[in-house]
């Protein structure tokens, strides 16, 4: 029990892939992000509502009211998951080097340090009990894949094995 306990809280956890955050630690990007602090509830607010949606991605709060009809995977992703943080969602859904830097340059201020770390955890519950904000992600692609990998190969065992079985 206490091993699927400990399973469940890890898959839980937003995932961070090296090669996707290595622009949200640009220091150029960074230091265009505005000089102003967001609270938790005033993200809140602006949810899908408010007429300015807002979502935070690694404590970056991003204004997406503007960029929402743009968004290749369509504005009801990002409408479900405004006034929330979207951490988890944005990296599940495998976003390129070219997304992160376009989401720094959406980015009108920062999280409130005492608000990521409680947003984060919220977003994670969530996860776990609500469709809400799912986006799907890659793993579902990745166990259907396999699923397909593993009829085949027991396909061709088996074909193989009544060939030989009539010669």
């Amino acid at each position: 029990f206490h091993q699927k306990q400990q399973l469940k809280t890890s898959l839980s956890l937003p995932i961070r892939p090296p090669f996707l955050t290595r622009q949200m630690n640009n220091p150029t990007l960074i230091a265009s992000v505005p000089n102003r602090t967001i609270t938790l509830s005033e993200l809140e607010k602006h949810d899908e509502d408010h007429d300015k949606q807002w979502i935070a991605v690694e404590g970056f709060v991003i204004d997406i009211t503007e960029y929402k009809d743009e968004h290749p995977g369509g504005a009801d992703i990002l409408e479900q998951n405004a006034g929330t943080d979207a951490t988890q969602e944005f990296y599940n859904a495998g976003h390129s080097a070219d997304a992160e830097r376009k989401l720094m340059k959406l980015a009108i201020g920062r999280l409130e340090p005492s608000a990521v770390k409680k947003a984060s955890s919220q977003s994670a519950s969530s996860q776990s009990g609500s469709s809400k904000g799912t986006s799907g992600g890659v793993a579902p692609w990745i166990a259907m894949g396999l699923a397909v990998g593993m009829v085949g190969v027991i396909a061709y065992i088996f074909t193989t094995k009544k060939q030989q079985a009539k010669n």
